[in-house]
């Protein structure tokens, strides 16, 4: 009863692959007789070589980090100076508070490197949040 059920299942499986604009089946395979010369197999195509994951990209340093939440703050403080009033802007305590916190948190460690490097390379705010929706 197993041998069947193999079986049916490869038929299934011959015609699905084989039947249907796949592959040709492989020729039988008999032994070798008296008389036959030994022939090295083919060498393996494309598709039976195992691809090579890419290496992982390296993380965030703080370095990096560090540069880009400069670079969120300062765009954000440009786009603050366009509309907002001096008195009402960040001070540079409120600043140094902020990108303290930011540093903490490490928004840039979730990044992967690609956003990170777009974020660092927006030249505004629509830009940055742009790289944030790739």
């Amino acid at each position: 009863m197993a041998a069947m059920d193999r079986f049916a299942r490869l038929a299934v499986l011959s015609l699905m692959f084989g039947g249907c604009g796949g592959r040709p089946p492989p020729p039988p395979v008999r032994a070798p007789g008296p008389g036959d010369v030994a022939v090295a197999p083919p060498p393996a195509s494309d598709a039976t070589v195992e691809a090579v994951p890419a290496p992982a990209p390296a993380p965030i340093t703080d370095d990096e980090c560090g540069r880009y939440v400069d670079h969120v703050l300062a765009l954000g403080q440009a786009a603050m100076g366009s509309t907002t009033p001096p008195e009402l802007m960040p001070t540079a305590d409120q600043l140094t508070a902020i990108r303290a916190r930011l540093l903490a948190s490490g928004p840039c460690r979730e990044l992967p490197r690609d956003q990170w490097a777009c974020a660092i390379s927006a030249p505004d705010q629509p830009a940055l949040y742009a790289c944030g929706e790739r």
